[in-house]
């Protein structure tokens, strides 16, 4: 199983979330959005780096 790949999908999946619910025309919703959004961001942001460097790190011999 690919743990970055996951949580890069369940990051910007909850980031989407946040972001919907920050449009709330009412704005009941928009404090638990921005928490959202934020962590989302935050958890698709540190799983696309560690994606990346998995990817760098694994074929460093083709990059030189």
């Amino acid at each position: 199983m690919n743990y970055p790949l996951l949580f890069l999908i369940i990051g910007g999946l909850m980031a989407a979330l946040g972001f919907f619910l920050c449009l709330d025309p009412e704005g009941r919703s928009v404090f638990k959005g921005v928490v959202l959004l934020i962590v989302g961001a935050m958890i698709f942001a540190s799983s696309l780096i560690r994606l990346i460097w998995a990817l760098l790190t694994h074929h460093s011999g083709a990059l030189s």
